[in-house]
């Protein structure tokens, strides 16, 4: 519509400071704007949606238990109005980054140390001791940044528990012809991004990252497969689901690097010596 039209102009490309993608899946609902990082979503109204309100509580009774924020506009509001309506959208934006109002909790702190251990900097930098101790985690001053790390954190949570609303839309698709679901010879096609696993059925939309892909040494989408092989692939959308939270924990492992240094910049004086 002119109206998601409109607002999509100031919402793309991080105007916010945040990502937003529109038309976004999430379980069997299509949201008109939504932010994984700021856990928000945007919803523009027309006037069918008047006739439409016990659908529209239901909806939204399902993305606030997912832990999402719902800001819903109506067509006119954000034609005339659209400066608030961007200031509406700001403050969630803002309030979602600092949530130093509550008090810390294990959850949060889990988050963080999840986030951390998920940073490729920290892995590369500290691999020597990681290999034979314990691991140190560094603690920011700054709690922004403690926050901002335990977000990342709790993404990666959710994607790794098959739970989040970031596994829609998926990232791959399972195609091919004929009806022998069976897992025979499982090989990767870098120059399609295909994963086949007979001479008929594959998986399509895998990178190479995604595919060489490690936990514990081991090739995660390679050896789902390896694992079953011989028998038939009866849950395509499983292996969709683990292949998109690579996918995603790829995208936000950048943005951990990007901002671990922040980590380390702000890390507390050493307290003097005695």
């Amino acid at each position: 519509t002119p109206a998601e039209n409109a607002l999509w102009q100031r919402l793309r490309r991080r105007q916010l400071g945040v990502k937003f993608r529109r038309q976004h899946a999430i379980d069997r609902f299509i949201v008109d704007f939504y932010s994984a990082e700021a856990r928000l979503v945007v919803e523009v109204d027309g006037p069918v949606h008047q006739y439409r309100r016990e659908e529209d509580a239901i909806r939204q009774e399902f993305l606030e238990s997912q832990g999402l924020r719902v800001l819903r506009f109506t067509n006119e509001e954000v034609l005339t109005q659209i400066e608030a309506v961007l200031e509406r959208i700001h403050e969630a934006v803002q309030a979602a980054a600092a949530p130093t109002a509550r008090a810390l909790t294990p959850e949060d702190l889990l988050a963080y140390i999840y986030a951390v251990f998920y940073t490729p900097t920290y892995r590369s930098k500290y691999a020597e001791f990681l290999r034979i101790d314990f691991p140190r985690i560094p603690f920011p001053a700054e709690s922004a940044i403690f926050w901002q790390m335990a977000a990342l954190g709790q993404r990666l949570v959710a994607l790794h528990l098959l739970q989040s609303p970031e596994l829609d839309p998926p990232a791959v698709k399972y195609q091919g012809g004929g009806d022998d679901h069976t897992i025979e010879r499982p090989r990767y096609d870098a120059e399609q991004g295909r994963v086949h696993i007979n001479e008929r059925k594959y998986f399509e939309g895998v990178t190479p990252e995604m595919w060489n892909y490690q936990i514990g040494g081991y090739k995660v989408l390679q050896k789902l497969l390896k694992d079953r092989k011989g028998r038939p692939m009866d849950n395509p959308r499983w292996y969709i689901r683990v292949a998109t939270a690579i996918a995603r924990t790829l995208e936000i492992q950048r943005e951990l690097d990007a901002l671990y240094p922040e980590v380390e910049k702000s890390l507390p004086a050493p307290a003097p010596s005695p």
